[in-house]
């Protein structure tokens, strides 16, 4: 354990009477949601544990979530959950470290710790730890609270800031998967500079073993977390580093990989002075994935950029996963153009590249995330600057706004870099919004601490709707007896519909299916060998994604759209159209015509045979 670790535990121990008397929790549905902010502030932070209370109630679906000062009653179940809070340099110079931990029951847990550091030169005097993850709470519910707390022993003040600070927290189904993982032990671990090396896991919180397989034991693979379901996972993970000796400057990166491949969007870092013992703090990142094969392995994976080894510090460290609906709504994003997200005023963030944009909740142009349908949305966002070698003492600041006019007060992050040696800048956030059809969200930053670009790369931001994680789409499978048309009513449905529409998850296993007339499907997948031929003049739409990477399209003069990403196996046209809106793969093209392929998104071509245009 750290030094601090034993002493803040204790003292939230002592309250937990007094914090269970005021639990009170209601009855849950999927998708509740609470929001609760601090408008006064104020509060002196120091090296004792410091409890939010929360003064403003932004929202609080029914009897599922209550509060009572630093109390939140929570009902039992799984629950998402995220907080920021800003701090403020009073007076004094030099640095001031703050920890903050999610505490459920008066006891700490190791999933959703974050660092904020203060320097107090060149105007770094903020600072905002963010952090999150998924809890499980008991039956009769239980008392979940912020707690924060200074490390550093330089008398400076430091308070929290008002109108800066957010708790929010949404009740998932306890009918998913989920993983939770964290570390037993301490772990000394030295490391080169700039070399990657993935995080061990030796404790079992929970595992759903439909989604997850991971061995804790130290001879196998600890750091290994196989998803054994292709699909969206939404991820939550913390490091947390405390220095063993040296005041070198220090920084530590995190990112996640699967099958060994760098996720875009997941880099976050900590920087560590070890000057006034500011020593300790952690990485962390809340994200959605997709995978598209079952059996990927998830790994994350640290790197020391330079400084003193740390030790990885057991209670502090872990990862949540829950396993996401594929039928929900999604839209996923990055940008490649390094744009400045440390401007000297508050600026939107653009994006250029979408991985996934499902047409049938989202629109995205520039800067601006828009919804077609009145709903409760989650968004996530990670910023990151490999290398502001050219600048000192960075802060950013990232919030979100809603129709470019009214800034959450919930949701924000900020991060600061020193240069000199030490140059990666990132973190993330997230933000629970209730917008109508029409609305739009962005991703604002601005500079906190001094002037100067930070680029950024390794960006991402994801949106999910909410209420379409609950919704159960109707599936309809081929009968598989021989091959037939779209409109036979061979798909093994009981009831309407009887033949697929854009409600309905299509399955074509191993045949040959002919579309003579305009069809639709909210998603399709197609198994070894499965064909689908449109006639002249016809169309079939796909709402979201088309997953046939072994199957075969033949169009002629006709229109294959899908409104996610596509993958497909063989596809061979004479005069037709092609169209996705977040990209793919054809693995190989046989184009007669005047062919016309277009994509929301980078689409691979693997082979390409042209014998028209």
């Amino acid at each position: 354990m750290s030094r601090s670790q034993l002493f803040h535990g204790a003292m939230i121990g002592l309250t937990l009477m007094a914090l269970l008397a005021t639990a009170q929790p209601g009855v849950a549905d999927p998708g509740d949601i609470a929001i609760f902010t601090e408008a006064a502030g104020a509060d002196v932070i120091t090296t004792s544990d410091f409890l939010h209370d929360w003064d403003t109630t932004v929202r609080m679906d029914a009897t599922a979530y209550g509060l009572s000062g630093s109390d939140i009653s929570v009902p039992a179940g799984h629950h998402l959950v995220i907080y920021n809070s800003r701090f403020d340099s009073t007076d004094g110079g030099n640095r001031s470290e703050i920890q903050s931990q999610l505490m459920l029951d008066g006891i700490g847990m190791p999933i959703g710790w974050s660092q904020g550091y203060i320097r107090r030169t060149s105007g770094a005097d903020e600072t905002i730890t963010a952090g999150g993850g998924i809890i499980e709470v008991g039956a009769g519910g239980g008392i979940l609270s912020l707690n924060s707390f200074r490390t550093d022993s330089n008398g400076a003040g430091v308070q929290r800031a008002p109108t800066n600070s957010g708790i929010q927290l949404l009740q998932l189904d306890d009918n998913w998967d989920y993983l939770r993982l964290s570390t037993a032990f301490d772990e000394f671990r030295p490391m080169n500079d700039k070399e990657w090396t993935s995080v061990a896991y030796d404790v079992q919180d929970e595992l759903d073993a439909g989604s997850f397989a991971h061995d804790p034991d130290f001879f196998a693979s600890p750091e290994d977390i196989t998803l054994t379901e292709a699909g969206h996972y939404m991820v939550f993970a913390n490091t947390y580093f405390q220095k063993t000796s040296g005041n070198t400057r220090t920084e530590y990166w995190q990112r996640l990989t699967l099958d060994g491949a760098e996720i875009d969007g997941t880099r976050s870092t900590v920087y560590l002075r070890g000057n006034e013992s500011t020593d300790e703090g952690t990485t962390s990142i809340g994200t959605i994935i997709e995978t598209t094969a079952p059996g990927q392995v998830l790994n994350v994976q640290i790197a020391k950029e330079d400084g003193n080894d740390a030790d990885i510090v057991a209670g502090r460290t872990g990862i949540t996963i829950v396993k996401l609906s594929d039928d929900a709504s999604y839209i996923r994003l990055t940008d490649s153009t390094g744009q400045n997200f440390n401007p000297g005023s508050t600026t939107p963030l653009t994006w250029d590249t979408p991985l996934e944009l499902d047409a049938d909740s989202f629109t995205q142009s520039g800067s601006q995330i828009g919804v077609t349908a009145a709903d409760d949305y989650l968004f996530l966002n990670s910023l990151y600057d490999p290398d502001d070698s050219s600048n000192d003492r960075q802060v950013f600041w990232q919030r979100w706004r809603e129709n470019g006019s009214t800034i959450l007060d919930y949701g924000q992050t900020a991060r600061y870099s020193r240069d000199d040696n030490v140059d990666a800048n990132g973190n993330w956030s997230g933000a629970l919004v209730d917008l109508e059809a029409g609305d739009y969200i962005e991703s604002i930053s601005e500079q906190l601490g001094a002037a100067g670009t930070l680029s950024g790369d390794y960006v991402g931001l994801q949106g999910v709707s909410i209420s379409s994680l609950f919704l159960v789409f109707p599936e309809l499978t081929w009968d598989g007896a021989s091959d037939g048309n779209w409109s036979d009513t061979r798909w093994g449905a009981a009831a309407e519909p009887f033949t697929p529409d854009a409600t309905v998850k299509t399955i074509i296993g191993s045949n040959t299916i002919s579309i003579t007339t305009d069809a639709t499907a909210r998603a399709l997948t197609m198994g070894d060998g499965a064909a689908v031929t449109i006639a002249s003049g016809k169309r079939l739409d796909v709402g979201t994604d088309l997953k046939a990477s072994t199957g075969d399209f033949t169009l002629d003069g006709s229109t294959l759209a899908v409104g996610g990403s596509a993958r497909i196996g063989t596809l061979a046209s004479d005069g037709g159209t092609v169209s996705t809106g977040t990209g793919g793969s054809i693995s190989t093209a046989n184009i007669g015509g005047i062919t016309t392929i277009t994509s929301g998104g980078p689409m691979a071509i693997g082979s390409l045979s042209d014998g028209g245009s």
